[in-house]
C-alpha cells in the first residue's frame, strides 16, 4: 500500500491512497475471481495489519482510523473530494 503527504490522484480521478490500497485490491480480486471459482479448491486469503490498532503490539501508530459519515464516498470520491469521510 501507499500513503503520501502529497495529494495525488489515480488516472481515474480517485485519491491515490484509496485507489491503490482499496480500489486496486478490489479490482485485482475481480480479475482473479473467475479463476479462483474454477479451481477445485480455490480460495482468497485477505490479510491485514494491526499497525493502527492500539490493542495490537506495535499498534497505535499514526492517526486512528475513522471513516466519518462516508460523505466523501457518497459524493463520488472524485475531485475536489480527497477523503472518504468528506
Amino acid at each position: 500500500g501507499i500513503q503520501s503527504s502529497v495529494q495525488r490522484r489515480t488516472v481515474d480521478g480517485f485519491e491515490s491512497t484509496v485507489g491503490t490500497n482499496h480500489i486496486g485490491h478490489f479490482y485485482l480480486l475481480s480479475l482473479l475471481l473467475p479463476n479462483v471459482k474454477a479451481a477445485p479448491s480455490g480460495r482468497v486469503v485477505i490479510v491485514g495489519s494491526g499497525v493502527h490498532n492500539p490493542g495490537e503490539p506495535g499498534g497505535n501508530v499514526g492517526s486512528p482510523a475513522g471513516l466519518g459519515d462516508f460523505e466523501g464516498l457518497a459524493n463520488g470520491f472524485k475531485d475536489p473530494i480527497w477523503m472518504i469521510d468528506g
